[in-house]
């Protein structure tokens, strides 16, 4: 009897290069998936156009409409595939790139490394429902039937792992060139995973990053000395998001550090990004409604008042800990009433509607 779940349906529209964003949407749920060394450490050993092949595949999605299904778990799903999905079979989309799109020296052996990696990396069975309800059980990696013609390349990407990719329940907004330039595997991984944490930072031991990243330092100084120093270096000049270390014995302190100018960037791409970040943040560490996130995203956009924010909320922190409280357990109106006092006793009454 045919199995109709090995039975593959492509859907019309073939995915091609568009215009290079300035921005892309990175989901946690795909990164920590995927892009987590400590977890899958071959990771660390492919070509970095493996990465970039990836980027290319979210930034060349971005324009592909969502739409909210009534299904059981009132899940997002493409709507590429509205009409497609509501089959029992497999669904498929091609995408076809120029050689020079994906590796601008069109390395023939990296790129075909690349693809032979996604093809096989993380490859198993995976389950999800389609927009009529029905489970789909779908077999592969990342990307399926890779082939390369006349300086072209054509791969298929199944409906599971593009809803991974750009699942946006979840997710960490960073440049575009930021990825595409990070030329080491080791420092694009270790960028993503500062991308994950919260605006506290972390403290981690420094054998946990060299385990995780495969790397041979003997102490936390040689390791931020060595790894940690010139990654920043290279954040300060091409990224909208870099990050603060400091080392206290085995430890290593990590903290990211928004930047307001990037080389050849607009500034006022820097400017939405950050107020976008600051947002996200405060919406799912303080659970904040709608309305009040709306207005304090209007008020992050005058000058000056960024930054206000930014110090009124270190104040906020420090004071959650010297009462012995969490400051994620601070929520809702609860909190913005925290900050809004901060803000007037900053003397910022103009801000979030302070009267």
């Amino acid at each position: 009897m045919e199995d109709k779940n090995n039975k593959i349906n492509i859907t019309k529209k073939v995915i091609t290069s568009l215009k290079k964003p300035d921005t892309i949407n990175i989901s946690n749920e795909f990164r920590d998936l995927f892009f987590t060394p400590s977890n899958n450490p071959e990771i660390l050993e492919v070509p970095i156009i493996t990465y970039r092949i990836i980027f290319k595949i979210i930034a060349d999605l971005r324009k592909e409409t969502f739409s909210l299904k009534d299904t059981p778990r009132n899940k997002m799903q493409l709507s590429l595939f509205d009409e497609a999905m509501r089959t029992e079979n497999n669904t498929y989309s091609m995408f076809r790139y120029k050689m020079r799109e994906l590796d601008p020296n069109r390395n023939t052996k990296n790129i075909k490394v690349a693809l032979e990696f996604l093809e096989e990396y993380q490859k198993g069975w995976y389950k999800q429902k389609n927009s009529a309800g029905k489970s789909i059980s779908s077999y592969g990696g990342l990307i399926s039937q890779p082939s390369y013609s006349e300086g072209e390349v054509s791969f298929l990407v199944s409906s599971y792992w593009i809803e991974k990719l750009i699942q946006l329940n979840h997710f960490n907004e960073t440049l575009y060139d930021t990825l595409m330039n990070l030329k080491e595997p080791k420092h694009l991984l270790f960028y993503l995973w500062v991308l994950r944490l919260g605006e506290d930072g972390t403290e981690v031991k420094f054998e946990t990053i060299t385990k995780n990243y495969n790397l041979n330092y003997k102490s936390a100084r040689e390791l931020y000395i060595n790894f940690l120093v010139p990654l920043k270096k290279k954040l300060n000049k091409i990224s909208g998001l870099s990050f603060g270390a400091g080392v206290k014995g085995n430890y290593i302190t990590i903290v990211k550090v928004p930047l307001v100018q990037v080389e050849n960037l607009e500034k006022k791409t820097i400017s939405n990004l950050m107020i976008r970040q600051k947002v996200k943040y405060f919406r799912e560490r303080h659970t904040l409604n709608d309305e009040c996130l709306s207005t304090l995203a209007l008020y992050l956009a005058i000058p000056d008042n960024f930054e206000a924010i930014s110090e009124a909320y270190k104040v906020f922190v420090k004071n959650c800990r010297k009462e012995k409280i969490k400051a994620s357990e601070v929520i809702g109106e609860e909190f913005k009433k925290a900050l809004q006092s901060i803000l007037l006793g900053m003397k910022k009454n103009e801000i979030w509607n302070i009267k």
